[in-house]
């Protein structure tokens, strides 16, 4: 479960070897890239991500100032969303798996047609959020919107 749910290589000592680990979460992110669906909004070329961190939104995002204002990113690969103020959803690389294939306690939901949304950086393919859905729903139901004041 480590290994599949973390992407953590454990040795034969039982300890994680972290060069493994790190190989295994990099195919891992890899992978999403290449099965998710694309962005639904188009992204921004344009926004600059290296401004100083005004705030962190989880593990994954964060904000932080710039020359467009504040921008809405991903902390591992520099990877600017959008606008601080956008839903970053609109901007993941999202990936469907029917909860069947999450686990073998879900064979029971199989043909239930829900599924599990992972939403990733469209830049590295670091998980930041997911959530369950009816297969066919709209998958871009908005998780969050940051108000923040020009001054903060």
């Amino acid at each position: 479960e480590a290994r599949r749910l973390y992407g953590v290589v454990l040795g034969g000592d039982g300890a994680a070897d972290t060069d493994a680990t790190q190989a295994a979460r990099q195919q891992a992110r890899q992978a999403r890239l290449d099965s998710g669906q694309p962005p639904a909004a188009n992204p921004l070329t344009n926004l600059d991500f290296s401004g100083d961190e005004r705030i962190r939104v989880g593990n994954v995002l964060a904000v932080r100032n710039s020359a467009n204002g504040p921008v809405l990113g991903c902390r591992n690969c520099g990877h600017a969303f959008g606008p601080a103020g956008d839903d970053p959803r609109q901007y993941a690389v999202i990936v469907e798996t029917p909860i069947a294939d999450l686990s073998p306690v879900n064979h029971f939901a199989d043909g239930s047609g829900v599924v599990l949304h992972q939403y990733c950086c469209a830049g590295c393919g670091t998980l930041f959020s997911t959530d369950l859905h009816r297969s066919g729903e709209d998958p871009l139901m908005p998780e969050m919107h940051l108000a923040l004041d020009a001054a903060e």
